[in-house]
């Protein structure tokens, strides 16, 4: 179906969904509003920190050597801060971004406030809004076919479209483009969080590099080559442009309930939903989890199309803080100390020095990755600040992209396909390190279709058991050091049909 059509087609949903909205949830409007910026002073801003992260609020910034926190709230939430005896300083009100965009002269004719240093700042007309991104993933496909592809996710994986009728898009970039090939696929995904805005551009920055480099550059010509690579440039399509046209600080996706707008994207994802560090149950917070894991159509879209690719690796950009996140927030992970050196080495071909630090909450979507679809998956926070200069974004994208290149070319410690040793039949096997404990259900499992596997491992040694329902189970053991690399086909070996029971006639 033509861009042009599937785009229409979002329209007239979106603007049917409005019209359902405006007649059966008049009475939430209130709950809708534009959020402000605001800033308390705290003697102790770590803990003020934790307190208010725990009780939902959004802190955009905990400064400590200025004993300030910023926040963005509703006007309840406002309000709750300062019941709690907190003085609230006004520092900005949220606007539609495209008003924000305006030469100065443009706003003061049409009577906007003035703006703060801060927001005075936030983007030149040159930042793209979903449908200029739609328009620069098709102009990339069009300009590289043999290598570059848009494909309409919620349609090629049967998934529902978000609470305002729209699709997810993502562009596929691989040497065979239109092939599922028998090789690792790693996802590039960003704005998760609907007001930074930056990433988008870190991501088409990458696509553009990716695609206009494969003739003349080796290293991204063998990436390309040995991958399916995908990178989705906007994770929250309702909220990105809610953005843009009513608010700039918007975090969440656009779903109404009765009490609210809104869920926190990045902390609906399964893993840890339940647990001590999950995100708030207050429909109000910007940091709402959903009524339920993978509430969303967001959330359930990108598990159904990582469970068909299986993606080996992943990134999931963020801003900002320039540091790269990895393992959980409060759960235990038997591999995190690898892990934060992993994420340090990220860190630092990402130019951001080696900074690290463990999650914002558990529920996060690289939790999800690496738990359950034994992914490399890091979260990486960009920037400093949620809306810079156009011309600062664009450098942020120049800065981040070696470290896109060295995950692309990180081995992949134990690789291959688990298959019927008699018919070669891809087969989707468990796959469970037993001298390992894992305490969160994790898992691991080959899959898709080639029957393939990947496995991510700090040197050791480890029994890998595979088993598959049917077959005799395997048990192999596998040495893994710093710099080891192991292809381990495994054939199952179908069990044998009971033999007949002897039957007696009588009579």
């Amino acid at each position: 179906m033509p861009i042009t059509r599937m785009r229409t087609i979002a329209v007239l949903l979106a603007l049917a969904v409005s019209a359902l909205t405006a007649s059966g949830h008049t009475a939430q409007q209130g709950n809708d509003e534009p959020l402000f910026r605001v800033r308390v002073n705290a003697p102790d801003v770590a803990a003020l920190h934790a307190r208010l992260a725990a009780a939902g609020y959004d802190v955009l910034v905990a400064d400590a050597e200025h004993s300030t926190i910023e926040l963005a709230v509703s006007r309840a939430e406002w309000r709750g801060l300062e019941a709690g005896g907190h003085h609230v300083i006004l520092v900005d009100r949220a606007r539609p971004l495209q008003e924000a965009l305006r030469p100065p002269t443009d706003a003061a004719a049409s009577g906007a406030m003035e703006l703060s240093a801060t927001a005075a700042a936030v983007a030149p007309p040159t930042y793209p809004n979903l449908d200029a991104v739609l328009d620069r993933m098709q102009n990339i496909a069009t300009a590289y076919p043999a290598i570059a592809q848009l494909v309409d996710i919620t349609a090629a994986y049967n998934t529902p479209p978000t609470s305002e009728g729209r699709h997810l898009f993502a562009l596929k970039i691989s040497d065979n483009v239109t092939i599922d090939e028998d090789e690792p696929a790693m996802l590039i995904v960003s704005a998760h969080h609907a007001r930074e805005i930056t990433t988008p551009l870190i991501s088409l920055g990458a696509a553009d590099r990716l695609t206009a480099g494969y003739a003349s550059d080796a290293r991204i010509a063998s990436a390309v080559d040995g991958h399916e690579i995908w990178i989705a440039p906007v994770w929250n399509p309702d909220g990105y442009n809610h953005v843009f046209a009513s608010d700039n600080l918007w975090r969440k996706n656009r779903s109404i309930f009765a009490g609210g707008v809104g869920v926190d994207q990045n902390r609906n994802y399964p893993v840890g939903w339940n647990g001590p560090c999950s995100g708030s149950t207050s429909v109000g917070s910007e940091t709402y989890k959903g009524p339920s894991p993978a509430s969303e159509a967001e959330t359930q879209t990108l598990m159904t199309w990582s469970q068909r690719e299986r993606f080996a690796k992943v990134i999931d950009y963020h801003s900002y803080g320039r540091e790269v996140l990895y393992a959980y927030r409060c759960l235990a992970h038997p591999f995190t100390s690898w892990m934060q050196q992993e994420a340090t080495a990220l860190s630092l071909a990402s130019g951001y020095g080696g900074s690290t630090r463990l999650p914002s909450a558990d529920g996060e979507h690289q939790e999800w990755q690496f738990a359950r679809m034994g992914a490399y998956a890091f979260l990486i926070e960009t920037h400093t600040q949620f809306q810079p200069s156009y011309d600062s974004a664009v450098s942020e994208a120049t800065l981040v992209w070696p470290g896109i290149l060295s995950v692309l070319e990180r081995p992949i410690t134990i690789t291959g396909h688990v298959t019927d040793v008699r018919t070669g039949a891809p087969l989707s096997a468990s796959i469970e390190l037993l001298n390992v404990t894992f305490s969160n259900a994790e898992v691991n499992a080959s899959g898709g279709a080639y029957g393939t596997y990947h496995m991510f491992l700090p040197p050791g040694t480890y029994d890998i058991r595979f088993s598959a329902p049917g077959y005799t189970p395997t048990i192999s053991r596998v040495t893994v050091t710093a710099t080891s690399i192991t292809v381990m086909d495994v054939p199952l070996t179908p069990l044998e049909p009971a033999p007949p029971q002897n039957l007696r006639i009588v009579g």
